[in-house]
């Protein structure tokens, strides 16, 4: 299954939100993808393991549930989430990448990619319907999170 939604960052028409550079939104996605307990209060434990150029790999625990991920980074463009498979979780990926079809109109595309079937029965698609509403809402926050971290000056 791959579901995508996007957010818009930046609405130039509304003066009154400030607005985000691409390096704050940068740094916001960037911040997320190593220390997801800032954003997820579900988060008990979180592990780099490995640091490359371009790349983290972690551990996440979350209750009974351990996630390992490797995570690419194409800087100020997007950042990959390559969720591995195990007997507790079916493995896939996330990718967040920013858009900006004008200069300041800042968008994040958020595209999750799983291995549940596309056309599922109805109990499951009553299951994958409430993971794409959780997905959103947790998008939402994160934005909301990035926001609050420019405003307070932590990101540059």
């Amino acid at each position: 299954m791959q579901f995508e939604h996007l957010i818009q960052i930046n609405d130039l028409t509304q003066m009154l939100t400030p607005l985000l550079t691409r390096q704050q939104l940068w740094q916001g996605l960037v911040y997320r993808a190593e220390s997801p307990m800032a954003f997820m209060d579900h988060v008990d434990e979180v592990a780099l393991l490995e640091r490359g150029p371009d790349w983290v790999q972690r551990k996440m625990v979350m209750g009974k549930l351990t996630v390992i991920d490797k995570i690419q980074y194409e800087h100020q463009t997007r950042v990959h989430y390559h969720t591995e498979a195990s007997s507790e979780h079916g493995g896939g990926q996330m990718i967040m990448k920013i858009e900006e079809p004008s200069p300041e109109a800042l968008f994040v595309r958020f595209t999750y990619i799983t291995p549940h079937p596309d056309s599922p029965d109805p109990e499951t698609a009553h299951y994958l319907e409430f993971l794409k509403s959780a997905w959103r809402e947790t998008d939402i926050d994160t934005v909301r999170k990035i926001r609050e971290l420019a405003a307070s000056g932590q990101l540059g």
